[in-house]
């Protein structure tokens, strides 16, 4: 069965989710491999060792599972994944061996392989891991079987039925274990997948398909999570390119996607990354930033303002500039429980109505206007 290829930080996080899941599994083991133990105390010379070796698998099964209750107190996530691992390694391993010694001891009086066989079973259906640790979990409690056998059954025709029986047994587990390893990465990864495609879903519905930066939905999502956030103030920017829908008229509407595209990639570009950009309309744009001072908003907006104008895109039909510019109104205020973010887009476009008024590719301050 072909493998999954998965990247290093799904590995880990296969590893992690596997190991949780094995821990959930491991605690349903324990009680199942508890009453299947039973079946070893039964008539015979060596009763009182049967009794102590189901003692402890009954003692062991109890650590564990207190390990397991102290272990999930861990809050470091990566430290309590690590030592569950480590817990369900020993386990593991433990069923195995302890499975190899009853096996062993029934060669002087039962003969059969039952208990080794059953814990094989019981492993490779509860557990599922890797080929590789398998592989390293199983090689010395199958050595260790073999050479009991060899040693402990007198019987050498009953010795090599059940090297063959075992042998048959390992080899479906073998294959049983690496199946249901594959499909659980099939699973895993058809996952990831679907979670990447839901997040690139999610991204593209919040982003302006012509501009790539930001839509309305986006801007709403965004002020919702700062509004969780401790801000001291904020500042809303309105800004649209002058006399766009002339350039459209004359030059084109894919020529003006082209200055859509170019504005918005240059505006980015003089932003920090804690400031947010969004087209919401034709050719307007919002800036939204936090903690930002008067003076501080005002040098912002000239930088955009500016950068724009840097591009020194052609608009003959501007009465403004020969050059694309745009308008830019702005507003900035202190964060207070009941401030209301429409109230402040609606004082920007006031200040953005009166740079058009008073000849564009300007900007200007709301509370400047009444100053």
């Amino acid at each position: 069965m072909k493998e999954i290829q998965l990247s290093k930080e799904q590995q880990q996080q296969l590893h992690a989710r596997l190991t949780i899941e094995n821990i959930a599994r491991l605690k349903v083991c324990v009680w199942i491999v508890i009453l299947l133990g039973g079946v070893v105390l039964r008539d015979g010379p060596f009763l009182q060792y049967y009794a102590l070796i189901y003692i402890l698998l009954l003692s062991i099964s109890a650590i564990i599972l207190f390990v397991i209750y102290k272990i999930s107190k861990i809050r470091d996530a990566n430290k309590q994944i690590k030592y569950y691992f480590n817990i369900l390694r020993v386990y593991y391993a433990f069923l195995l061996i302890w499975g190899v010694a009853v096996t062993i001891m029934d060669q002087r009086t039962f003969g059969n392989v039952t208990v080794y066989l059953t814990n094989l079973m019981i492993v490779t259906l509860f557990f599922v891991v890797s080929p590789k640790q398998y592989i390293i979990v199983h090689t010395i409690p199958v050595v260790s079987l073999f050479l009991g056998i060899f040693f402990i059954q007198e019987n050498v025709a009953m010795a090599i039925e059940h090297f063959i029986n075992i042998t048959v047994f390992i080899i479906f587990c073998v294959i049983g274990s690496r199946m249901i390893y594959a499909n659980y990465c099939k699973g895993f990864n058809q996952k990831m997948q679907l979670s990447i495609k839901n997040e690139e879903l999610a991204i593209l519905a919040t982003v302006d398909y012509l501009t790539q930066v930001n839509n309305v939905l986006g801007m709403k999502q965004y002020i919702e999570e700062q509004n969780k956030k401790p801000h001291d103030n904020i500042t809303v920017m309105l800004f649209d390119i002058d006399s766009f829908k002339l350039y459209n008229d004359h030059y084109g509407h894919l020529a003006g996607d082209d200055v859509l595209k170019n504005v918005a990639l240059a505006v980015k570009k003089v932003l920090l990354h804690d400031h947010y950009i969004a087209r919401v309309g034709g050719e307007e744009f919002i800036i939204i930033a936090y903690d930002l001072s008067n003076h501080e908003a005002s040098q912002l907006a000239e930088k955009v303002r500016f950068e724009v104008e840097k591009l020194k895109l052609e608009h003959t039909q501007s009465k403004t500039s020969p050059y694309i510019t745009i308008s830019l109104g702005y507003v900035t205020e202190q964060v207070s429980p009941n401030h209301s973010f429409s109230s402040l887009h609606q004082k920007a476009d006031e200040a953005l109505y009166r740079v058009k008024e008073n000849g564009r590719n300007q900007t200007q301050g709301y509370m400047a206007m009444y100053n």
